[in-house]
């Protein structure tokens, strides 16, 4: 088991810790244990949320890459035709 001591812990971050620990009934190192669990496993599924395209990053030639901006710049443009 690692032990970790920190310092200049902002003050709303000791009162999440603080709040935690009173919601659940544990002690302060159990809630900031928890806290980090939770932190960790929200950037893990966010990480694996978005790996379907990986691949293709960095693939195109500069000339593609300005294609398809024209492209989206087309689509992005508002018909007032439409909107009014």
């Amino acid at each position: 088991m690692h032990v970790i001591s920190l310092k200049d812990i902002p003050d709303e971050v000791v009162e999440l810790i603080e709040r935690k620990s009173a919601e659940t009934g544990l002690s302060s190192d159990e809630a900031v244990i928890h806290l980090l669990r939770e932190r960790v496993a929200l950037e893990r599924d966010r990480q694996q949320e978005h790996h379907d395209l990986d691949h293709l990053a960095g693939q195109w030639t500069e000339r593609e890459a300005l294609e398809f901006e024209r492209g989206l710049a087309e689509d992005r443009t508002i018909d007032p035709d439409i909107w009014s």
